[in-house]
């Protein structure tokens, strides 16, 4: 899991060696109390997509 307003401090997942990654949006501004849903992201290497 990656928190996406760290991403702007840390190094990224694929810098880091990771294949897959994933995260949520909540973190850029929608409280938890908004109710409605959440932006999911979810992100591969290159040498994983499906052809």
């Amino acid at each position: 899991q990656v928190d996406p307003m760290l991403l702007g401090v840390l190094r990224s997942p694929g810098e880091a060696g990771c294949d897959i990654a994933f995260a949520e949006g909540q973190p850029f501004g929608n409280p938890m109390s908004f109710g409605g849903p959440v932006l999911g992201m979810f992100a591969t290497s290159h040498a994983l997509l499906r052809r």
